[in-house]
């Protein structure tokens, strides 16, 4: 994982930034242009922690070029592995990923520290 991803991957690897990869678990249309994916972690929220607003990229192959989009998790379980992104599906090659995704498909993902502390005392 993490290899032919250009300029931004490297970019990424000197940041220290850490590849996973996901694992589809669930599809749901629910609407015609709105998509969630569950995905099992590849062993992320463990090593990672979870916090409010985290978010990781994920790599698409665009016409033999990898693309990134950054996706912020939703319903993240740290003690199952899993975690749901959703998807606003319009022309692209991440919308058309998520539009094919079925139980079984994978993707690689990079995960960059975001600094977040909560704050204290907690909201």
């Amino acid at each position: 994982m993490g290899q032919g991803r250009g300029w931004e991957g490297a970019v990424l690897r000197l940041m220290r930034a850490k590849d996973y990869g996901f694992t589809v678990t669930h599809a749901e249309d629910v609407t015609p242009d709105y998509r969630r994916l569950r995905f099992t972690d590849g062993g992320m929220l463990a090593a990672t922690g979870v916090h409010p607003t985290m978010w990781v990229r994920l790599w698409f192959d665009n016409a033999g070029k990898p693309h990134q989009r950054a996706y912020t998790l939703v319903d993240p379980d740290p003690a199952a592995g899993t975690f749901g992104l959703e998807f606003a599906l319009h022309e692209g090659c991440a919308s058309d990923w998520a539009r094919a995704a079925k139980p079984g498909d994978t993707i690689e993902a990079t995960v960059q520290g975001t600094g977040f502390d909560v704050p204290a005392p907690a909201p």
